[in-house]
C-alpha cells in the first residue's frame, strides 16, 4: 500500500514460483516495458551476487513492483562470482555493465546492493545530470548520511558518466574501499554527487554477515588518483561462463583472479573502453565455457535469447509523465561537497 510515497515493504520470504507468478508481464531476462506509453527511462539495474538466496527473493519480489509503478524500460542483471574466489563487487559491476550494453540501449545504470530495499515510490530510478547517490537513509544507521564522501550501496549514473570515470577501479578484492574510490573518479572526471532529500532516499536493510575487508583498500584509495585512468573498463578481464534469460533476472556467471586482474605499477595506460564486441571477455582457451558472441547488439545464435536484446529500440505513441509530474520540492537534490577526506573511516560501516 502506497502512502504519501512511503510503501510498506513485503519481508514475506517467498518462493521462487510465487515471485514468478506476481511478475506475468515481465519478458526474459527479468526485462519490463510498459505497454501503453513509451518509458522516459531505459534502465539496468547491476546486482552484484554471492550466495543470499533469500535477500535475492525478497529483492526481487519488492523490486519489481517498484520499478513497475514508475513506468520505466528496465532489466535486472545478476551478476554472480564463481565460488571460492575472493568477492568483488566493484568488478562485477564493471562487468554488469559490459554485458548489458551489449543486449539494449540502456541509458542509466543503477548499481544495487541485493540487501537494500528502497522504502519510498518518490526516490525514482532515473539518472540525473550528474551521478546520484541513491540510498542515503538506511534504517540500520538510523537514516542518517554516514559520511558525505559516501557513494555505496545504491547508486545512478548514465552510460556517458560511467564511462567518462572509467568505471569502478577492478583492484578491491573483499570489502570496502571500492565505493570511496567511485566517489573520487567521478570529481576526477569534473563531476559531483547527488543526493535525493533523506526523507525519500530511504531503504532498508536486510541482516547479513559481513564479507572479509580488504586491508589494502586505504593504500589504494591514496593512490586512485595516479590508477584510475588505466584502471577500470578499460583494464577489465574476465571469464563469462554463463549467460541466462531467466523469468525474473539475466543471469550472468563469471570468472576472475586477483593476479590476472592487478595492474604492475609501471604500466601504460590502456586504450580507451569502446562499448562494443567482447574485447573484455578473456580468449576462448582460457573460459571455461564458452557462450554467445556479441557484436554490438546483435548476437549470434539469437534464437537463445529474447527478442528484446535483439531489437533496435523503438518508442511508443504515447509517452509517460511519471518522471515530470512530481512537484519542484520533490524533485530537488542535493549537491554533495566535492572536497575529498584527508582518510576514509571504515569503522561505522557494515
Amino acid at each position: 500500500m502506497i502512502t504519501g510515497g512511503l510503501y510498506e515493504i513485503d519481508t514475506h520470504i517467498p518462493s521462487w514460483s510465487e515471485i514468478e507468478a506476481n511478475n506475468s508481464a515481465l519478458q526474459l531476462g527479468g526485462k519490463y516495458r510498459p505497454h501503453d506509453c513509451t518509458a522516459r527511462n531505459r534502465v539496468a539495474i547491476i546486482v552484484p551476487y554471492r550466495d543470499r538466496e533469500m535477500h535475492m527473493k525478497l529483492f526481487l519480489q519488492n523490486i519489481h513492483p517498484f520499478l513497475q509503478r514508475q513506468q520505466l524500460d528496465y532489466a535486472i542483471f545478476l551478476v554472480e562470482l564463481a565460488p571460492d574466489k575472493m568477492f568483488n563487487r566493484a568488478m562485477l559491476m564493471n562487468i554488469g555493465f559490459v554485458e548489458a550494453i551489449k543486449l539494449y540501449d540502456f541509458q542509466c545504470f543503477i548499481f544495487h546492493d541485493v540487501d537494500l530495499l528502497p522504502e519510498d515510490d518518490r526516490n525514482l530510478y532515473t539518472c540525473p545530470p550528474m551521478p546520484r547517490h541513491m540510498s542515503a537513509a538506511i534504517d540500520k544507521h538510523k537514516y542518517r548520511l554516514l559520511y558525505t564522501q559516501i557513494f555505496g550501496g545504491v547508486t545512478a549514473m548514465t552510460k556517458e558518466q560511467f564511462l567518462k570515470t572509467n568505471g569502478y577501479s577492478n583492484h578491491y578484492f573483499g570489502w570496502g574501499g571500492e565505493d570511496d574510490d567511485m566517489f573520487r573518479r567521478i570529481l576526477y572526471s569534473k563531476m559531483t554527487v547527488t543526493r535525493y532529500p533523506m526523507t525519500i532516499a530511504r531503504y532498508k536493510m536486510l541482516d547479513h554477515v559481513k564479507d572479509k575487508e580488504n586491508p589494502k583498500r586505504f593504500r589504494l584509495l591514496k593512490e586512485s588518483k595516479e590508477r584510475w585512468q588505466r584502471d577500470g573498463l578499460n583494464s577489465l578481464k574476465y571469464q563469462r561462463l554463463k549467460l541466462e534469460f531467466r523469468k525474473l533476472y539475466t543471469w550472468v556467471f563469471v570468472d576472475f583472479s586477483e593476479k590476472d586482474v592487478l595492474i604492475p605499477e609501471n604500466v601504460t595506460t590502456p586504450a580507451q573502453f569502446v562499448p562494443n564486441g567482447d574485447s573484455n571477455l578473456m580468449n576462448d582457451d582460457q573460459a571455461v565455457t564458452k557462450e554467445a558472441v556479441y557484436v554490438g547488439n546483435n548476437i549470434k545464435n539469437a534464437e537463445t535469447t529474447p527478442v528484446w536484446t535483439r531489437q533496435p529500440y523503438v518508442e511508443n505513441s504515447a509517452t509517460s509523465i511519471l518522471s515530470t509530474s512530481m512537484t519542484k520540492s520533490q524533485n530537488e537534490v542535493t549537491t554533495v561537497n566535492n572536497k575529498l577526506p584527508a582518510q576514509p573511516s571504515y569503522n561505522h560501516l557494515r
